[in-house]
């Protein structure tokens, strides 16, 4: 950023090359005349093509860079040089030029950089990429000096065309980083260019919780922010309105909320049909909690639970950050039909599971729905728009052995993992479902059909 960059008249250099007896008033130089300033670049909190910080909490500091080049425009527009840096790597250097039209004392000339035409769009979400495409700032100087060898100008302060925001991406919790491919800023006023306004959206070369934006500055407006990532789609909308002011510097901790679908945001939850009740055993579920239908959460402390029909009962547990967890102690038998649905990792992470894709330990759900014998199977059956959804990418050892095994209704399966390649992990998962159903799997991932450890025969694959 470059406010509060002064241009000074470079009074020595003109006096060294030319002598005091070449100054005269309102001369016209030749075209080839040099102009030459010093610039001092930046103050705290602001910066300009060499953006550089000390850590994520400091302002940013201006540098001037070899990259850096200066358009010098006349009153009518049209550009009469380039300046550039004499030295670099510093706040303040000499800028020069050779003007190849002339120019007379009294003309007022126009500063810009990086470019005379601003476009927001297109930006990479780094430091570097901002001083180098991002960072706009202009201001106009008088000619008070010139001949046909040197041109002298007032001092200037360069005027910022925008604001430089920091995102730091979190989830809801606070803590854990939401790395965004894509991140867009909406809010009334951002432009895009000199003429439109619209949304910014940024894509980094790899995803990352650090997204630097430059935008233009807004006044008292709400502010959504929506980032995309390789699962979820992320969003955060001010709860206030907002100002991001031209040439200022802002840090802005952002907790995304996750947009999915209900069936990411349920708990594990088992419900009655409208047939019969039904008794639901939970073989060591000490560790869980349970709610009836929208009842408070408590623990489980029961052998079985009874749901009349319609009824439904939903568990969740902390089972990752437990360090004595047995895997594959714990069972969920219907004793007859009962729907099934929501996100199997509440068992695991307790309140925040709606996003988690992280398997903590080895067989992690082994035979958690698996039938008594062959001739007493578990009655789990799929509900229409209410999908039972595995959400973990990289299955661990034996995390689905068994999983689904005798259960004869089923024929709705969700399962999102990318790699496949543990061992036994989905070995004898699938055995007894239903001959017909859908498998939900996630995109560009392969599955083989089969009966025991793959896609059941018979049932169609979709991707998510």
């Amino acid at each position: 950023m470059r406010n509060g960059k002064a241009l000074v008249t470079a009074t020595i250099l003109v006096l060294t090359a030319c002598g005091n007896d070449l100054v005269r008033e309102h001369s016209t130089p030749s075209n080839g005349c040099v102009l030459t300033l010093e610039a001092h670049k930046g103050r705290a909190g602001v910066g300009t093509r060499g953006l550089k910080q000390a850590d994520e909490t400091s302002s940013i500091e201006a540098i001037w860079s070899e990259g850096d080049r200066v358009t010098v425009l006349a009153a009518d527009g049209s550009q009469v040089g380039t300046m550039v840096p004499l030295t670099t790597g510093s706040a303040t250097t000499k800028l020069k030029a050779e003007l190849h039209t002339p120019v007379s004392i009294g003309d007022n000339l126009t500063l810009v950089l990086p470019r005379t035409k601003r476009d927001y769009t297109g930006q990479k979400g780094t430091l570097a990429d901002i001083a180098a495409k991002y960072d706009y700032a202009t201001d106009v100087v008088t000619v008070v000096y010139a001949d046909e060898t040197f041109v002298s100008a007032t001092d200037a302060k360069f005027a910022n065309q925008q604001a430089i925001v920091k995102f730091t991406l979190r989830e809801t919790d606070g803590v854990t980083p939401v790395k965004a491919s894509k991140l867009t800023v909406s809010a009334t006023g951002l432009k895009t260019d000199d003429s439109h306004t619209g949304d910014i959206t940024i894509i980094p070369e790899t995803a990352t919780s650090e997204i630097y934006a430059a935008l233009s500055g807004i006044s008292g407006q709400e502010v959504t922010l929506s980032a995309t990532t390789d699962a979820y789609t992320y969003t955060c909308t001010t709860t206030s309105p907002k100002s991001f002011e031209d040439s200022k510097y802002y840090n802005v901790i952002a907790n995304m909320t996750p947009v999915l679908p209900p069936s990411f945001r349920t708990p594990l939850t088992l419900e009655c049909t409208a047939a019969q009740k039904t008794t639901i055993t939970v073989l060591n579920g000490e560790d869980l909690e349970y709610k009836l239908n929208d009842d408070i959460w408590k623990r489980y402390d029961l052998n079985q639970i009874d749901l009349e029909p319609a009824q439904k009962v939903s568990f969740r547990g902390n089972r990752a950050a437990s360090t004595t967890s047995s895997p594959n102690e714990t069972k969920i038998i219907c004793s007859s039909a009962c729907y099934v649905y929501g996100n199997i990792m509440s068992l695991l992470y307790y309140n925040n599971f709606a996003t988690k894709t992280t398997l903590p330990y080895d067989y992690t759900f082994a035979n958690l729905f698996r039938g008594v014998n062959e001739e007493a199977p578990n009655y789990l059956m799929h509900k229409d728009d209410y999908d039972l959804v595995l959400p973990a990418k990289t299955l661990r050892t034996g995390c689905y052995y068994g999983l689904f095994y005798n259960c004869w209704y089923l024929d709705h399966i969700v399962c999102l993992a990318t790699d496949l390649s543990a061992d036994y992990c989905t070995d004898h998962w699938v055995h007894g479902v239903d001959s017909k159903g859908t498998f939900v799997k996630a995109e560009n991932v392969y599955w083989n059909y089969d009966n025991e450890w793959g896609v059941p025969q018979g049932w169609t694959i979709v991707e998510q």
